[in-house]
């Protein structure tokens, strides 16, 4: 049984042809009765498709969000820097808060969006002496502020990546 909004529904009797057992007819409950004690029921005809895709919106809790793939795109030096850029299946929230890159136990904070305006990829700037202090194998994450609660893991750097 569905709760629409105070409108309890549920599927009616699937139809030979429906796919996966569901038909795009619902009946709804209002819980009021007649005189005769009957509790109301009205028949709602649904969008085609309706049920299935309700079906389809209950399901996804249950299938992996491949989505959200976390990757390192490139790693480029360019001039005395050198800049990582990353890319999130799931992007990366806007919000008024610094993005914070991790690698190992150092943090960096310069980094820039895309020309394009993507909320799925951020490009990270360090100073040569920076990127020489790190080393293939340390994890590398991105998060936002100190104390985030859900970071972008994106693996461990290698650094044999560079310009390649």
């Amino acid at each position: 049984m569905l709760d629409l909004g105070g409108i309890f529904a549920a599927p009616s009797a699937p139809p030979q042809h429906a796919p996966f057992g569901f038909s795009t007819r619902f009946e709804s409950f209002d819980g009021t009765e007649d005189d005769d004690g009957t509790t109301h029921s009205d028949t709602l005809r649904a969008w085609p498709g309706l049920s299935a895709g309700v079906v389809a919106l209950a399901a996804l809790p249950f299938f992996p969000a491949t989505a959200g793939a976390n990757t390192i795109r490139s790693i480029t030096s360019v001039g005395q820097t050198v800049e990582i850029t990353v890319n999130s299946g799931a992007g990366f929230d806007v919000r008024d808060e610094l993005v914070v890159m991790i690698i190992g136990d150092q943090q960096f904070t310069t980094s820039r969006s895309p020309d394009d305006g993507s909320l799925n990829e951020l490009t990270f700037i360090l100073t040569l002496d920076e990127w020489n202090q790190l080393a293939t194998g340390d994890p590398v994450i991105v998060q936002f502020g100190e104390d985030d609660d859900n970071p972008h893991n994106f693996g461990t750097l290698d650094k044999s990546l560079l310009n390649k």
